[in-house]
């Protein structure tokens, strides 16, 4: 008798979609760990409501101008199942923290993974 399947571990996650002047957010994802050193938009794990995630992305030196909207998207891997929810701040600095990729650069040289170009499909 095959063994049942091991249930997948839920991971919640806030994701940070960063515009300013034309251009996007982008940083590598540390290693070691899922998708380890590809291109991904900025995220924190747990689930933040819109005055943490303002507050945190103040503290990067973005300069949040406006929160645009929200949206939960969902993320299924092999054998964890990403719970993220999404803001879209429009910025007013552009911090050396991150990459900030424009749109040519996102179609040459920035592939994000399905995971977190799901927020950019809409």
């Amino acid at each position: 008798m095959r063994a049942k399947k091991k249930a997948r571990r839920i991971e919640e996650k806030t994701v940070f979609i960063l515009s300013s002047g034309g251009a996007l957010a982008v940083e590598k994802r540390e290693n070691p760990g899922l998708l380890s050193g590809l291109w991904a938009l900025p995220s924190v794990p747990d689930l933040l409501d819109e005055t943490a995630a303002l507050t945190l992305a103040t503290s990067w030196g973005v300069e949040p101008i406006e929160l645009t909207r929200s949206s939960r998207k969902k993320h299924i891997f092999t054998h964890i199942e990403w719970h993220m929810m999404g803001y879209y701040l429009e910025c007013r600095t552009q911090s050396p923290q991150f990459t900030w990729a424009n749109e040519d650069m996102r179609a040459e040289r920035v592939a994000l993974p399905t995971a977190f170009r799901q927020f950019l499909d809409q």
